[in-house]
């Protein structure tokens, strides 16, 4: 491994180049994923991926997000790209519930790339006296939201705070850092719009996932995800910030079905299938050509730290005095 002059984004500490991913090597594995079948004309380039050796923070460099098109591309081809519900709707809603009870208030929540209004319609069923808006930068999206009767704004985060600065009691980022080209500039904006001791909510994967021990996930490196994130990362982020760091995680998943997973992942068309007996026949392929797999699958989850592969952050901006 080579040391490279690159600092870090996050604290600017020195760096450690961990992978090499030309252009080419990125398209054969979200192929052989079933993500994409091409990645001609989508824009990528060739990445590497280094490593904080202080906060222990993955980031490519370049730092270039995705385009447009290569979105595009991944949806069109995949229908479920976008879950209809993720574990930290439900646990955010809950911490809210508790908060109102024992404040008798009624925060504003303001949701961050709030796409179709999944979340809003979810938080606004469960938690009636929240009051949410959405933000989303897509015009479609809106026109979405808006007939579910769901409150949305077609800006983005600088646009809002142009008249909103400290009026927002909670923001929400729903696997937002991770994709973006300057996480830390995203969390300055949402501070902006905070109201003093106002949270920021934000999930993201935590890396490297349970599920990443054999092969890492196309999913979870550049130019899809251009940052991947630690507890001792995200500690970081939020001291840099100013901002005080508090998070939760879901339970984790059981051993068997982390080996399983581990094996289904990096079976033909993984992604792509969603037949649960093709995806097994891809796996029983894949055991049959390298039956060495199984045995360091088992080995590794038996090392590897059963801590969940997600975690929900809240950062609260402090209280003036």
């Amino acid at each position: 491994m080579n040391l490279e002059k690159t600092k870090c984004i996050v604290c600017s500490a020195e760096t450690t180049i961990i992978k090499e991913l030309p252009k080419e090597m990125i398209g054969k594995m979200l192929s052989q994923r079933g993500i994409l079948d091409s990645i001609s004309e989508l824009g990528v380039v060739d990445y590497k991926l280094h490593k904080c050796n202080e906060c222990n923070l993955e980031f490519s460099q370049p730092m270039q997000e995705a385009t447009s098109a290569f979105y595009k591309a991944i949806i069109e081809k995949n229908n479920g790209y976008y879950p209809k519900f993720r574990w930290e709707w439900g646990k955010i809603t809950e911490l809210l519930q508790q908060e109102i009870r024992q404040n008798q208030s009624t925060p504003s929540l303001l949701d961050v790339g709030c796409g179709g209004g999944d979340f809003l319609d979810f938080i606004t069923k469960n938690s009636n006296r929240v009051n949410a808006i959405g933000i989303d930068s897509t015009p479609h999206s809106i026109e979405i939201c808006k007939s579910k009767n769901i409150k949305a704004i077609c800006c983005d985060l600088s646009e809002f705070n142009e008249t909103n600065k400290g009026r927002v009691d909670i923001i929400t980022l729903w696997h937002v850092l991770e994709h973006v080209s300057s996480p830390t500039e995203i969390i300055n904006m949402a501070q902006e719009s905070l109201n003093d001791n106002g949270s920021l909510f934000f999930s993201v994967p935590l890396s490297p996932a349970s599920y990443e021990i054999l092969e890492l996930d196309p999913l979870n490196l550049p130019p899809h995800h251009l940052t991947r994130w630690s507890i001792k990362s995200l500690e970081k982020i939020a001291l840099v910030s100013g901002m005080s760091f508090n998070y939760y995680t879901p339970k984790p998943e059981s051993f068997i079905y982390r080996v399983v997973r581990s094996l289904i992942v990096i079976s033909d068309n993984s992604f792509g299938e969603k037949n649960k007996a093709k995806k097994l026949i891809n796996l029983i392929k894949l055991l049959i050509k390298n039956p060495s797999y199984l045995f360091k699958s088992v080995k590794k989850q038996l090392d590897y730290s059963s801590r969940p592969d997600l975690i929900l952050v809240r950062l609260t901006k402090p209280r003036l005095m």
